[in-house]
């Protein structure tokens, strides 16, 4: 168990496998390429290992690659990943844009969102049609993992609601992993 991980998450440094829902998976790059049930996992898998193994490893489909040697804040931003200011998706028939703070559809309506929200969302689109768990959108939006994120969502969804004029949920519970964007 690592100490310095942010609140909430758990990361558990072992070469053996434990049973239970992960949020990421971070393995030598020896053991992504020899192990096929590792490109199968319905999470991030990320693997580390020297440089000249980059390549291939990358060519077999991880997620991301850490070079060694590699900080434990190194991999939770990257598990947090790159957030674009803008964001553009189809969601219940209607276009809509994140730019900024500004969720917007292509009706017109628009409603600010909160740093946290819109880094929340901008995950979600980025990873549309996945489920993210609530450790991994905590660490996005730069909150404690829990009820923090629930009621993040449920706003997230009031305004996506709105701007959309459209009474479906647009954000589903994924059972026992968290959220994802349809």
């Amino acid at each position: 168990m690592l100490s310095n991980a942010p609140r909430g998450v758990h990361v558990q440094c072992t070469l053996s496998f434990f049973s239970g829902s992960w949020d990421a998976v971070a393995v030598p790059a020896s053991q992504f390429l020899t192990i096929p049930l590792l490109r199968k996992l319905p999470c991030p898998v990320l693997a580390y290992g020297a440089s000249h193994l980059f390549r291939v490893t990358w060519l077999a489909g991880v997620w991301d690659y850490l070079r060694e040697p590699w900080e434990t804040e190194e991999l939770f931003l990257r598990l947090r990943g790159f957030q674009p200011s803008f964001a553009s998706w189809c969601w219940g028939g209607s276009k809509l844009t994140l730019d900024g703070l500004v969720l917007g559809s292509e009706n017109g309506l628009t409603v600010c969102l909160t740093p946290a929200e819109a880094d929340i969302l901008r995950l979600l689109v980025a990873r549309q049609g996945l489920a993210v768990s609530r450790a991994i959108l905590a660490l996005a939006g730069s909150v404690s993992e829990g009820r923090v994120v629930d009621t993040l969502i449920g706003r997230l969804r009031n305004k996506l609601k709105t701007v959309t004029n459209n009474t479906e949920n647009p954000l589903t519970v994924v059972r026992g992993v968290g959220y994802r964007l349809p």
